[in-house]
């Protein structure tokens, strides 16, 4: 077999895989439609929408009160509304309605004090697991500039950072609107 023939092949095989036509003829794919309906069960089995987002805001303004237990100077503002997007990974592509809610940041005027970060950042450590959401990503951290980023494996997420200003925010990972249906009927055929 000439080169010309090998890289033709290999082509082919490359363009087909792309298409997806190399998996089946019909375009369905079977591994596909179990995964999905596997993370879509999961989506059903979780808290609603409401609720998460309700103690995620609830973690939120507990961390808020702490911090300014420990630095009076800084009284948290709402900046911006809770709003509704997309799922994101391989959520993304479910059928069912899930979304995820960013529950709307608070601010403070000013960084939290170098001196006073160990323990704001144990507090918060502390009311993020109480809340369920237990693991941590430490972003940035240098005097005058840290970025936090607490989360669990069902994607809920609490994020605490400074510089001139401090700024805690939360999102749900993607969740079923209450009053969803429990199963929802599928459309002929699929999606």
């Amino acid at each position: 077999m000439t080169i010309r023939a090998v890289l033709g092949a290999g082509l082919v095989g490359v363009s087909l895989v792309l298409t997806g036509t190399a998996c089946d003829p019909t375009g369905k794919d079977e591994m596909h439609e179990h995964y999905l309906a596997q993370l879509e069960e999961r989506l059903r089995n979780w808290p609603s929408l409401e609720d998460t987002a309700r103690q995620i805001t609830d973690a939120v303004d507990e961390i808020a009160r702490a911090i300014t237990a420990r630095v009076p100077a800084l009284r948290f503002e709402l900046s911006d509304e809770a709003t509704q997007g997309s799922c994101g990974g391989d959520f993304h592509r479910n059928r069912i309605g899930g979304v995820n809610r960013e529950v709307g940041r608070l601010v403070a005027p000013g960084p939290i004090p170098d001196d006073a970060w160990p323990d704001v950042l144990a507090d918060t450590r502390r009311i993020a697991a109480s809340y369920g959401v237990t693991q941590m990503e430490i972003r940035v951290d240098k005097p005058g500039y840290h970025n936090v980023r607490f989360y669990d494996d069902t994607w809920n997420e609490i994020t605490l950072g400074h510089v001139e200003a401090t700024v805690i925010g939360g999102v749900t990972g993607c969740r079923l609107k209450s009053g969803t249906e429990p199963n929802p009927p599928v459309t002929p055929g699929g999606r």
